[in-house]
C-alpha cells in the first residue's frame, strides 16, 4: 500500500531528484513551476515522519504544523503566482491576478486556523488525518480549489490547464473515498502527479 511512511518516502527521493532535474533544465521565468516536485519531495518526507511519530505526542504535533504550513498556506499562494509567472497572453495574466488575490486570501484564512484552532492527527491504514476545524467549510474547500487547481486551469498553457485539471479530479477522487484522511491522500496524488512538471518543462524547452 502506498499509504505509508515508506511510501510518503520513496515519493520524496524521487521528487527530489525530478525536482532538481527540472530546475536543472528550466529557463529563468519557469523557475517557480519547476520547483513544485520539489517543494513536494519536502513535505512528503515530513509526512513520511508523520507515520512513524509516536501518536498522540508533542514530534506528531510539529510534524502536523509543518505538513500543514505546505498544504494550508504555502500551496494556495505559491500555485497562482507560479502560474501567473510563465504567463505570457495579456488577458490571461489579467485574470491570473485575481486568481493570486484568491490564494493569497485563502492562504490567510488558513494561516488564521492554524493558529486559532486546535490540530488534532490521528493515523488510519489509508492515510493520516488532520483534524482542524474550518468554519468556513464548503466556502473555503471552494477558495482553495479555486486557488490552486482553478489558477493552473485558467493558464493559456495546456499543460498546465491537464495538471490543474488532474489535480482538481485527485481533489474530488480523494474526498470521495478517503474522507477523513482526505488532506493526506490528496496532497500524496497531488506530489505524484507534479512529476509530469518535468515534461512539460522539458517540451518547452525542446520547441525553443
Amino acid at each position: 500500500m502506498c499509504f505509508c511512511a515508506s511510501g510518503s518516502f520513496a515519493a520524496s527521493g524521487v521528487l527530489a531528484v525530478v525536482g532538481a532535474a527540472t530546475i536543472a533544465i528550466s529557463q529563468k521565468e519557469d523557475r517557480l513551476i519547476a520547483a513544485i516536485p520539489l517543494v513536494f519531495a519536502v513535505q512528503q518526507a515530513i509526512e513520511g515522519f508523520q507515520w512513524l511519530a509516536p501518536h498522540p505526542g508533542t514530534s506528531s504535533l510539529l510534524l502536523g504544523y509543518g505538513f500543514l504550513i505546505f498544504a494550508f498556506i504555502f500551496w494556495p499562494a505559491y500555485l497562482p503566482l507560479a502560474t501567473y509567472r510563465v504567463e505570457l497572453d495579456r488577458r490571461r495574466r489579467s485574470i491570473l491576478r485575481w486568481f493570486i488575490f484568491v490564494g493569497a486570501l485563502t492562504s490567510t484564512y488558513l494561516l488564521w486556523a492554524l493558529l486559532a484552532q486546535p490540530l488534532r492527527i490521528f493515523v488510519h491504514p489509508f492515510g493520516i488525518e488532520y483534524l482542524i476545524n474550518l468554519p468556513l467549510g464548503l466556502l473555503g474547500a471552494s477558495w482553495y480549489l479555486l486557488a490552486t487547481c482553478g489558477s493552473l486551469m485558467a493558464s493559456s498553457r495546456r499543460s498546465l490547464q491537464w495538471f490543474g485539471a488532474a489535480a482538481m479530479f485527485a481533489a474530488l477522487s480523494s474526498q470521495a473515498v478517503f474522507q477523513s484522511a482526505f488532506i493526506s491522500v490528496w496532497c500524496f496524488f497531488g506530489a505524484l502527479l507534479s512529476a509530469f512538471v518535468f515534461f512539460m518543462v522539458k517540451r518547452k524547452k525542446r520547441h525553443l
